[in-house]
């Protein structure tokens, strides 16, 4: 994404005018008018400001600092560079999408590529920055919404990710059909309600609250009828911690 086309966006989504990001940016020290903020968020013009302008006007619209930096350096980078990104980061997403036990089809993979094509590369190398561990990619960072043949891959950039629950282990707390949201967690305690998956299973996320027993981890049902599970961490993985529920009447 140019530099220009992501400032535009950062702009137009935090509602300021540009005197009022002028305004913000002289308070930091940084003299810049609404004039050539303008023209900074004009494709045509294809200017790149210094990276102390870039910060100021991040600092103003409320986002990260090396955002706007990062975006401008990456204009100027060799397209190769670009690519490598571009690849780490799909790779990343389609782990994590496969981990999740949801089948993908080279096609839908190609179309969640596209879409990240879309994306700027610095939100891109900050997310990667986050992680200590690339082979999996938190899914508090992914993006893309993929449809076909009826069916809905959905990943969200930020934010919580929300999935729908298959069953009723956890009834009546949880029932079939309800929405959850997700989120990982460096450390799961016991009473937590977590989102878990069979390693190269197709079975999608289940969901069961975590007790410890000794040296033993159980997920267990609030439901009679499904058995508690004893987790293996050979084979099966802890997506996240359930933060809320949505019941849908």
């Amino acid at each position: 994404m140019p530099y220009a086309k992501l400032l535009d966006q950062l702009i137009h989504d935090s509602g300021k005018t540009g005197k009022e990001i002028s305004e913000q940016c002289q308070s930091q020290g940084v003299e810049i008018t609404p004039s050539y903020i303008s023209m900074l968020r004009n494709e045509k013009n294809g200017r790149i400001p210094s990276p102390e302008i870039s910060a100021a006007l991040a600092e103003a619209l409320g986002v990260d600092e090396n955002l706007l930096v990062l975006e401008g350096y990456m204009d100027n980078a060799p397209q190769p560079l670009r690519d490598a990104i571009l690849n780490l980061y799909h790779i990343m997403s389609v782990v994590f999408i496969k981990q999740l036990g949801i089948p993908t089809t080279p096609e839908q993979e190609e179309k969640i590529l596209e879409q990240m094509r879309q994306m700027p590369i610095a939100k891109m190398i900050l997310e990667m920055a986050k992680e200590k561990d690339l082979s999996q990619l938190n899914q508090d960072s992914i993006t893309g919404s993929v449809k076909e043949d009826g069916r809905q891959i959905n990943v969200t950039i930020q934010g919580i990710p929300e999935f729908t629950v298959q069953d009723d282990s956890l009834s009546p707390k949880i029932q079939k059909g309800d929405k959850v949201k997700v989120s990982t967690q460096s450390r799961y305690n016991t009473g937590d309600i977590v989102a878990f998956s069979s390693k190269g299973k197709e079975k999608g996320l289940q969901y069961r609250q975590l007790q410890a027993v000794g040296d033993t981890i159980l997920l267990m049902s609030f439901n009679k009828d499904y058995p508690a599970i004893q987790y293996n961490q050979e084979e099966m993985i802890i997506f996240g911690k359930v933060m809320a529920v949505t019941t849908l009447l």
